[in-house]
């Protein structure tokens, strides 16, 4: 019985969840998610880069699963923080309450996918309603990143030792390099809609 069960649960989820990882990997090698979060960021302004972060960190947590978005969106956290000098605390919290919501809400992240599947919910009115709820628990998370962060900000420390290579660099990729907006977010938007 649980080999029967484990090879149908495999059969209705697996295939997705394999899909959607091969879509996070190609939006990181091929600069699409870099992308994705540097339109953000210009569409937000440096002032609401907390919420640039974290909106970046909900969009990117939808096909990516969520250790991946915050091992891309670290480093991004670590060069605005180098920049501003402020804010440090707040851009992680932003990133963990974005990517969080996003891959325990929303399909195709295995848990909302195999929720749907168990409970006989169409995946498409899975996604729809859990965007619904996850957008209000990751606003929700944000006010929660700002109070703390006035209450007990975290500076930001350099590495003493090492350094972080991925932050050193992130600010020198030219933007000639990285592919065009609106293909970045093909991966992530047709499936959203073929759904």
């Amino acid at each position: 019985r649980v080999a029967t069960a484990f090879g149908v649960t495999c059969g209705k989820i697996g295939i997705v969840i394999c899909m959607a990882s091969i879509i996070g990997k190609t939006l990181l090698d091929s600069g699409a998610a870099l992308r994705i979060v540097r339109a953000i960021l210009k569409a937000l302004g440096e002032n609401r880069a907390p919420a640039a972060m974290g909106a970046s960190g909900f969009f990117l947590g939808i096909p990516v699963f969520f250790d991946t978005v915050f091992y891309l969106m670290v480093p991004l956290a670590k060069a605005l923080a180098a920049s501003t000098k402020r804010n440090y605390g707040l851009y992680i919290l932003a990133i963990i309450a974005g990517g969080s919501i996003a891959h325990s809400q929303i399909p195709p992240t295995p848990g909302p996918l195999f929720v749907a599947e168990q409970l006989g919910i169409d995946i498409g009115m899975m996604m729809i309603s859990g965007i619904i709820v996850g957008g209000i628990a990751a606003f929700s998370g944000m006010l929660y990143a700002k109070w703390i962060n006035k209450k007990k900000p975290i500076p930001f420390r350099d590495l003493e030792e090492g350094g972080d290579t991925e932050m050193q660099s992130w600010d020198e990729v030219d933007e000639s390099n990285l592919p065009n907006l609106w293909l970045s977010m093909a991966p992530i938007v047709l499936p959203l809609v073929l759904l």
